[in-house]
This record gives structure tokens, C-alpha cells and sequence, in this order.
């Protein structure tokens, strides 16, 4: 297969280390990654106190093989729960709660 001279230089350029490297990375690390400080929101407010699962982040793809971000979040609920002799909330997911791992506190 023969290569076009500018070809080659961009092609040398962008995938072997060239000036336009650092640039084109950036670029595809920053596009369309949508983060929960962005919007003004606490980053661990999502995540599970028990287990630690928090938001997987990943892409939405279409029958067209369109690619777009998209987000998976944990059913998180608030839960009081009973730490020793007091009761405090705190956020746990489903699989916690019906796994037992926590105790609820009784009403």
C-alpha cells in the first residue's frame, strides 16, 4: 500500500509521538465525559456507604453504532440503621439491604 507524503506525516504525527500526541489524547479524553462535579454535585453522593458501589460511567451505542456517554447509577436508598446503641441514616444500596448487611433500626 503507498502512502502520501502528508499522510505519512500526519499519520507519524499523531500515533508516534509527534507535536500533535498530547493534543489529540486531551481531546479524546475530554469529549463527552460527563462528571458529577460538573453539575455542582458532591462525587460520593451516589455511592453506597455498606459497599462502596458508586456511578459506572460507560457509552450509549445505537443500531447506527452512534456513540454517546451515558451513566449507571445505584439504586441507593436512605436507611436508618441501628450502629451500636444509636440510630443513624446513612445511604445503602438494595443488595445491601437485602442482603442483610446492615440492621435496621425499628420504628
Amino acid at each position: 500500500m503507498r502512502l502520501i507524503a502528508g499522510m505519512r506525516l500526519w499519520y507519524s504525527a499523531r500515533f508516534l509521538g509527534g507535536p500533535g500526541v498530547a493534543r489529540g489524547v486531551q481531546a479524546v479524553i475530554n469529549r463527552g465525559v460527563r462528571s458529577p462535579s460538573a453539575f455542582g454535585e458532591d462525587p460520593v453522593a451516589r455511592s453506597c456507604d455498606v459497599c462502596g458501589k458508586s456511578t459506572v460511567y460507560g457509552n450509549r451505542i445505537s443500531h447506527a453504532n452512534n456513540v454517546s456517554s451515558r451513566a449507571w447509577y445505584p439504586n441507593i436508598q436512605r436507611v436508618r440503621v441501628t450502629v451500636g446503641r444509636s440510630r443513624r441514616r446513612i445511604k445503602a444500596c438494595t443488595r445491601c439491604i437485602r442482603s442483610g448487611a446492615i440492621v435496621k433500626a425499628a420504628s
